[in-house]
């Protein structure tokens, strides 16, 4: 039986890669059976693994210790493969639980050969959750493999395809194969390109990878615009093979737990705590013994192995603590990139840019190949969000630094202009982790909320990503200034940010640089202004009406008083000195009392005029006078009521904006999509609002308050938010919004992003989930735009201007034309229609009914003639005698 087993071991170990210890020692833990003071006292027994070239050496000796009575209950290991391969079969025929020290190898995670084994390691399996998070950290989530034709890199793709298969965020392409003689090479690198695959990981020998990189160089792929990550076994500080490796590759390194000797404390401490525990026979098996009818043969070896996996305790080499594979479960890995050596330029050298500690990672700048600070050419999932403030998109709550609470929003920081990327998240991950540092406060710790923060968490919720937030450290969306982006558009160009959202304008100007998704809000501009207090002044009560239309209606009341008079002295029936049988004259004077007193409803007493053509005039004057008054008085009511009056514009071609004068201040902020709007539509209503660029949103808001700019004209959404949240309701949106834009999420050019994000977004849309974030933010019940007609809080300007009135004065001037024809038709009248008429007998001259005046004239015995009149007229105003004219009597 023995020497069968050890031809096994003989044929079995030389398939096995060796990853443990070259040489070291072996440990036989024993259970003290000399008396019931201390029956499960374990015991340490080295013995040599260095004294026999043959691994089975080490399985004779410890079947020899069976004979006795020496009660093994478990084997520590720190040897290489060839004598743990051994060691770990000997122990599962005889049932005894063996713990390898520093062994890493995939190859004993294999529960169906290595049953009892258990390993005071990390496996190399660990080392898929290290790169996955690292992918994850810069959202690369499209990767492929490369590595050799090995068992070690079979089960690694496994264990990737295992940590990747619970997500569908993850897109492992495929595992491609490589050997060191360079076979297969080309076409895996064929592949990448053909697939387009920009995100490489490696796991092979460092010949192997120096064959790959050197071929990959010649056909100038896994250069500049790839992200090559490899597994800890690429690994080499051989010069020779390192100056073949392309610059930026990223790495990693297991930090190992302390020494050998104190791994083998720690394991004893284990043994002891497990054999305390179990309730089991611990009596060996005799490897010389064919067939074993006693002893360990029902598992009690399974049943201490199991409670090995229980057991935990703080040891010498830290925390003692495995996983149901028999793994510890505690890991520490340093992150490395192949970097420029600052002191030799010529070589590259290894650099610590990061570490991984139990899921936790911390990265410092990394530099990736083409020596780009980022992935250039591979867009990210982003996760460092720049965002600026704008509600109720964005904003941010005061909370206390001391007791922290953002339950309903997102934890985001203020930035500075000297903060990097590092900084920024090096920030964020100590406040987020409460790692203390003296460089790090929580003074710039906020809590953002808005639409945009409840639109990330939802991206974020199923995307399968998180996200860090920091606010733009000036404060803008985006603009150029001096040849060079500022805001969100800059973060994102200078790789500070992987995207940016906010009320974020698509703009021509913008898509150059950088790219959109699809929108998620349209939009467009509107204006906004402030309702401004009246002051009461003694000249209140023409207030309702223009100057121009005071002037308007007092020269209207003195032109119709001038035509009545002309009309009255005309006339053959007018009230004149030529006239028949008058005792008084209407002159000039008289016309003004009736004009006036009928204009302004005053009851006092008048000469009315006689002709028909003077009293038709004064009775359309009359209808002007009631109109007037009757309008005068609505406004004059309404203007004393009101408190608040605001400027009315009626759009973006409104004369007032379309020529600006400087009678009102125009102003927008800085670095608004608006501006570029401007530009193209209206230059001059652009460099006009030069000098009135606000900072920011709330400044704006500010100044239009205080006055300082009349008209604020910005995104409708912004307004409509600023107006109906107003707490004081002073500030009104006033005419129609012009513009079409959108809202989208800025990500930097030839994003890999760009598609699902905009997928997503779209999802939302079909949805109606953007249709709730749009009802949960703006549908309020605060001020309206109705709110205006309020007196008590404020009202449109009431005044009167020229335009009103245009109609009225028409009617006065028509009044005056039919005067004119009236006129001709008492003239006709009187030339042909009285002589006429006295042809007629007596007994049927009787037109008293009809007219008093023709009654009289037909019935008289004399007549004026119809030009004597006029030529009285002509007379007086040739010698000057005005006197007459406006005499009374």
């Amino acid at each position: 039986m023995m020497a069968l087993l050890l031809q096994i071991f003989i044929n079995v170990h030389i398939i096995v890669a060796s990853t443990c210890w070259a040489s070291g020692q072996v440990v036989l833990y024993t259970k003290n059976s000399g008396g019931s003071q201390f029956p499960n006292v374990v015991n340490s027994h080295a013995i040599s693994a260095e004294v026999a070239e043959n691994p089975g050496y080490l399985a004779t000796q410890i079947c020899n210790l069976t004979k006795d009575d020496t009660n093994i209950v478990g084997i520590g290991a720190a040897v290489d493969d060839k004598f743990l391969y051994t060691l770990s079969t000997t122990a599962t025929y005889l049932d005894i639980p063996i713990i390898g020290i520093g062994c890493r190898s995939l190859i004993y995670s294999d529960r169906e050969v290595h049953p009892l084994f258990l390993r005071f390691a990390t496996s190399e399996a660990k080392q898929a959750e290290v790169i996955l998070s690292l992918l994850r950290r810069y959202a690369l989530y499209r990767f492929a493999l490369l590595g050799s034709r090995s068992s070690s890199t079979e089960l690694f793709v496994e264990e990737l395809r295992n940590l990747t298969r619970s997500s569908s965020v993850w897109d492992f392409v495929d595992y491609f194969t490589i050997k060191e003689d360079g076979e297969d090479v080309v076409n895996a690198l064929r592949q990448l390109v053909i697939e387009n695959i920009r995100v490489v990981i490696i796991h092979c020998t460092p010949e192997e990878a120096a064959v790959l990189f050197e071929i990959a160089k010649q056909t100038d792929v896994l250069s500049n615009g790839y992200a090559l990550i490899a597994t800890e076994s690429v690994v080499t500080s051989n010069e020779s093979i390192l100056v073949r490796y392309p610059e930026g590759l990223i790495s990693l390194m297991l930090q190992e737990r302390g020494n050998v000797n104190d791994s083998f404390q720690d394991i004893k401490t284990l043994m002891t705590k497990a054999v305390t525990t179990v309730n089991v026979s611990l009596n060996n098996i005799d490897c010389h013994e064919a067939v074993v009818s006693t002893g360990r043969s029902n598992n009690n070896g399974i049943v201490l192995y199991r409670e090995l996996l229980e057991t935990s305790f703080n040891g010498i080499t830290g925390n003692v603590n495995f996983d149901q594979d028999g793994d510890l479960t505690d890991a520490s890995y340093r992150i490395l990139n192949l970097m420029a050596d600052l002191k030799n330029n010529s070589s590259i050298q290894w650099k610590g840019v990061g570490q991984w500690d139990n899921g936790v990672l911390i990265l410092d700048t990394l530099v990736w190949p083409g020596k780009k600070d980022r992935p250039f050419g591979i867009d990210t999932h982003s996760i460092l969000v720049a965002t600026n403030v704008e509600k109720p998109f964005l904003y941010y709550a005061e909370t206390d630094s001391e007791d922290f609470d953002c339950v309903t929003g997102a934890m985001c920081i203020e930035t500075t202009m000297d903060d990097d990327r590092l900084d920024i998240s090096r920030t964020i991950h100590r406040l987020k982790t409460h790692v203390s540092d003296d460089n790090i406060t929580t003074a710039n710790r906020r809590c953002c909320l808005g639409l945009c923060v409840d639109l990330l968490n939802d991206i974020s919720r199923d995307l399968e990503i998180t996200y860090e937030l920091y606010l733009v450290a000036d404060k803008n969306h985006g603009a150029l200034e001096n040849g060079s982006w500022n805001g969100m558009v800059g973060d994102l160009l200078y790789g500070k940010a992987d995207i940016a959202i906010s009320s974020f304008s698509i703009t021509l100007e913008r898509s150059e640089v950088i790219d959109f998704t699809a929108p998620f809000f349209h939009s467009g501009f509107s204006a906004l202004v402030a309702k401004k207090k009246r002051e009461l002044t003694f000249g209140a009560f023409l207030a309702p009406l223009d100057g121009y239309v005071w002037m308007t209606i007092f020269m209207s009341a003195i032109v119709i008083s001038f035509a009545i008079t002309v009309f009255e002295w005309v006339s053959p029936y007018g009230l004149h000195p030529g006239g028949r049988n008058r005792k008084y004259i209407f002159g000039f004077p008289s016309a003004l009392n009736i004009t006036f007193a009928i204009l302004f409803c005053h009851t006092v007493r008048t000469k009315p005029p006689k002709c028909m053509t003077s009293r038709t005039l004064l009775n359309m004057w009359g209808g002007f006078s009631v109109i007037f008054f009757a309008s005068y008085t609505a406004n004059l009511a309404a203007f004393l009521a009101g408190q608040m009056s605001y400027l009315q514009i009626d759009g973006i071609h409104d004369p007032k904006l379309r020529n600006p004068t400087g009678e009102i201040n125009i102003g927008t902020v800085t670095g608004s999509s608006i501006q570029s709007y401007l530009a193209r539509l209206n230059p001059g209503l652009d460099r006009f609002m030069d000098d009135f660029v606000q900072p920011s949103t709330e400044q704006a808001i500010q100044s239009l308050r205080n006055g300082d700019i009349d008209v604020f004209l910005y995104d409708s959404p912004i307004i409509d938010y600023r107006m109906s949240n107003d707490p004081d309701c002073k500030l009104v949106s006033v005419g129609s919004s012009f513009g079409e834009e959108g809202f989208g999420i800025g990500l930097p050019k030839g994003s890999t992003l760009k598609t699902p994000l905009s997928t997503i977004l779209l999802q939302y849309e079909m949805d109606g989930r953007l249709e709730q974030l749009h009802r949960k933010w703006f549908d309020s019940i605060g001020c309206l735009k109705e709110d205006v007609l309020n007196p008590q809080t404020g009202g449109n300007d009431s005044s009167v201007t020229v335009k009103h009135v245009t109609g009225l004065i028409v009617m006065l001037i028509l009044g005056i034309l039919t005067g004119f024809l009236l006129l001709l038709c008492e003239f006709a009248m009187h030339k042909w229609g009285v002589p006429f008429l006295k042809r007629r007998p007596r007994n049927k001259r009787n037109f008293l009914v009809i007219s008093q005046r023709i009654h009289n004239e037909v019935n008289s015995g004399t007549s004026q003639s119809s030009s004597s009149n006029m030529q009285n007229l002509v007379a007086l105003l040739k010698n000057g005698e005005f006197r007459k004219m406006i005499h009374n009597e």
